[in-house]
């Protein structure tokens, strides 16, 4: 009885208080070294552009169909997708996306993909801050993920901003891989220098 309840408390909870309209329909320039790129939401008519970022990164394979992309997005009162874009072509190169559990404060980052093509320029760094930014300009205190063992350099990015490794789980990705979970408390230690507005 209890898990039902705590299902119609999210829920409730999200009727009442969905993520703030802005979060949904902002456009930004960031300069990250000496290139000038757009931020903006992701919306369901992004989502094949999303995958084919993540088809990329994952050599070919993708951890999620677009459908299941679609569906993420489409659940706006409680989750966000941002995507990093080449200003003038709007070519997505990065996003991240974030599910915000109400019921135990928590933002947990679904997915972080950069196209290779993109990497090693501050783009999974910048989207990981401004995630951890959001969450906690909307009064969310803990931040988690899971990594897999293997993505030894995610792990060192995540540790870098603070993360820790909670626990293994066990043949937790489909092909038997174990996983980390992973997080940080937002709290009080936790200083992006971005101001959202």
């Amino acid at each position: 009885m209890k898990p039902m309840l705590n299902k119609l408390s999210n829920w409730f909870y999200w009727w009442t208080h969905p993520l703030p309209k802005e979060l949904h329909e902002f456009r930004q320039n960031v300069v990250l070294g000496n290139s000038e790129y757009t931020i903006s939401p992701a919306t369901i008519a992004d989502a094949s552009a999303l995958f084919r970022v993540e088809q990329a990164a994952y050599a070919g394979g993708a951890p999620w169909p677009v459908e299941v992309f679609r569906n993420e997005i489409s659940h706006a009162r409680y989750r966000l997708y941002v995507m990093v874009c080449m200003p003038g072509t709007n070519t997505v190169i990065g996003y991240v996306g974030i599910a915000f559990r109400p019921g135990v404060k928590e933002a947990h980052v679904t997915n972080l993909a950069v196209d290779p093509i993109w990497q090693s320029r501050g783009i999974g760094r910048f989207l990981m801050i401004y995630a951890m930014t959001i969450a906690q300009q909307v009064n969310f205190q803990r931040m988690s993920l899971e990594v897999r063992k293997s993505n030894v350099r995610a792990q060192a990015l995540y540790e870098e901003l603070g993360f820790q490794k909670i626990r293994t789980k066990r043949a937790y990705y489909e092909d038997g891989e174990d996983g980390y979970d992973m997080a940080q408390i937002l709290v009080g230690g936790f200083s992006s220098g971005i101001e959202l507005s």
